[in-house]
Order: C-alpha cells, then sequence, then structure tokens
C-alpha cells in the first residue's frame, strides 16, 4: 500500500512538474513515430491534470466535420502538413509533431507507388519543421531508423554525392553514418544561424533500439524482461549513430558558444535504455486483436516502436530533468 501510494505521488509530481516547465511554451518533435510515441506520453501527461480542454474539443470537432463533408480535401491537408498538434489553453501550451524521418527534404521509397529508394538532399531542412521555428521554444530532433534503407544523396547545388544499399543503381557508395551526421548537422546549424541569441531548446534523441530476432519483416520479439548488464552487447550501427548525435549537439553547442549565442542545445541520451529493455515492444499487438479469429501464421510483429505507458515515460522523465536544469540555471 505505502508502494502505492509512493508511486502515486511520484506520478503527480512528474506530472505537475511537466506542466511547470510546458506553461506558455510550444514545443515540437521532429523526425519519425518513435518521438511521436513519445508526445502521445507526454499528452497523457497533460491530460491526467486537463481533461476537458475547450480548445481540443473544438479542434476535433472541426477535424471530424471537415473529414465527414469535405474528405479529399481534409485527406489532401493531412498529408501535406504531416502533423499533429494539441494546444492546453489552460497552461497555454502547444505541443506538435512534426512527420519528418530524415529532418531533410527527400522523397521517401514507396514501392506501391514505384519508387524503391529513399533521394535525399542532406543540405536542405525539411520545410515542414523549418518554417515553423520561428514560433516553436523547445524542438525535439530524432531520427536514425530510416537511414538503413536504399538512398541516393545529393549535396549542395544538388550534387550527387552517392548512394547505399543500392547496387542496381550505378553511383559510388556514400556511407550511412556521413550521411547520418550530415543530416544532423544541416539540421542543427538550420536552428543556430537563425535563432543562436534566442531563448530557444534544441534536444537531439540518440538511436532507439529495435529488437528484431530474425529477419526485419518476419522476425519477433518475444521477450519478457529486460537485458542484465552483461546479457548481450550493442550494436555497431545503433552504437555509432548514438556517438554521432552526441557529437553533432556537442559541436553545435561549440558553434553557438563562439558566437556568444544563448541557444540551448543537448544531447538526450535514450539509447541504452531502449537497448536495455527488449520487452518494451507491442510484437504481435501491432495492431488490436491479432489472434481474435485464432492463431495465424506470420502474424507480423512491431519490434521497433514501443509500448505505452512505461518505457518512453522514462525518456520524457529524463527530458524534464534538462528542462529543470536549465529553468534553475
Amino acid at each position: 500500500m505505502k508502494q502505492n501510494v509512493r508511486n502515486h505521488q511520484s506520478v503527480v509530481s512528474f506530472h505537475s512538474m511537466m506542466l511547470e516547465m510546458l506553461f506558455d511554451k510550444i514545443c515540437s518533435f521532429s523526425g519519425w513515430t518513435c518521438i511521436k510515441s513519445a508526445m502521445q506520453c507526454q499528452m497523457d501527461a497533460i491530460r491526467s491534470k486537463f481533461c476537458q480542454e475547450i480548445m481540443s474539443t473544438l479542434i476535433t470537432i472541426v477535424s471530424v466535420f471537415w473529414s465527414h463533408f469535405f474528405p479529399s480535401i481534409y485527406a489532401t491537408v493531412s498529408v501535406i502538413l504531416n502533423l499533429i498538434l494539441h494546444f492546453f489553453p489552460s497552461i497555454y501550451a502547444t505541443v506538435s509533431v512534426f512527420w519528418s524521418p530524415f529532418l531533410v527534404k527527400g522523397i521517401q521509397l514507396d514501392e506501391s507507388k514505384g519508387i524503391n529508394h529513399n533521394t535525399l538532399y542532406l543540405d536542405t531542412p525539411n520545410e515542414k519543421w523549418a518554417t515553423e521555428l520561428d514560433m516553436i521554444d523547445i524542438v525535439v530532433f530524432n531520427n536514425g531508423h530510416w537511414f538503413v534503407q536504399k538512398a541516393i544523396y545529393y549535396g549542395e547545388g544538388n550534387q550527387l554525392l552517392g548512394c547505399n544499399f543500392a547496387q542496381e543503381i550505378n553511383c559510388t557508395d556514400y556511407n550511412i553514418f556521413d550521411a547520418f551526421r550530415k543530416v544532423l548537422r544541416t539540421s542543427l546549424k538550420e536552428v543556430t544561424k537563425r535563432f543562436y541569441k534566442s531563448d530557444k531548446t534544441v534536444v537531439v534523441a540518440t538511436f532507439t533500439l529495435a529488437h528484431f530476432e530474425g529477419e526485419w519483416k518476419f522476425g519477433t520479439c518475444l521477450k519478457t524482461e529486460p537485458y542484465k548488464e552483461g546479457d548481450a552487447e550493442m550494436p555497431h550501427l545503433e552504437n555509432e549513430m548514438r556517438k554521432l548525435a552526441i557529437e553533432e549537439a556537442a559541436r553545435a553547442v561549440k558553434d553557438v558558444k563562439e558566437m556568444n549565442g544563448r541557444l540551448r542545445i543537448e544531447a538526450l541520451d535514450v539509447t541504452k535504455l531502449t537497448f536495455l529493455r527488449p520487452d518494451g515492444h507491442p510484437g504481435p499487438y501491432m495492431f488490436p486483436n491479432p489472434f481474435a479469429n485464432g492463431i495465424k501464421e506470420g502474424v507480423p510483429n512491431d519490434c521497433v516502436h514501443w509500448c505505452m505507458p512505461g518505457r518512453i515515460d522514462t525518456w520524457n522523465a529524463i527530458l524534464l530533468e534538462l528542462m529543470k536544469k536549465w529553468k534553475d540555471e
């Protein structure tokens, strides 16, 4: 009973601190779907304190109206914006997610449309998040997983740099680590050159682990307990991606200091936390009730994204401590 009380007090304290840190702020998560999950956990923390928000209700009503009476327009706008937005008038806070798995301009692989590789412009930030920077107080970047797909890379002036995982394309091999570093540097430079004198905050979340046992599309993740220290070794690719994110965040901090700026930049290191939790994925429950009609062969498993609440709450708790530290400074 005492343990339950302590846990409840901890949750209340976490939620209260989250509300305090986000008061009168616009916080944006930019990247791929794992960062969307982090935002959703943050939203749960806010909603638990303010379950009835007039503006959220109005947004829902408007969305339902447009999706029902003007479905083609609604669908087009949703695809173009790739944006999830929540406004909480009680604390003057806005939290948004921009779907941008590469953070830079690009054309995504889509085999259904005959596009069998990604095309990335490594020196051009994705305008979906870049055009909104003026209004954003806190931006959280997260990406990496999509860089292990076939891709062609272009640099400054649309000059072809090379490609990877695409032997059928006649171009020079371009290392994915070099591509990832360049993307991070481009994204951070976009913020620093425009807002180095501001009080904005940039957080670079490090690579999150997948735990497929077997091939990606056919593997499973059936672990029910976390790894203990020494049970497994961090894979090379994931470890390198983590190091690159930390290095580029440190480089951006140095750049801001040299310009006598106030912009805050910090890495949010969640790689080892995710590495140790092979038990944290939805597995066969990536869609509701996968076994409702009996057990089938080849049920798809999601061993990349994360169950909520729980594991991702830890990321937000660390982010919250960073925000508290910045406020105290």
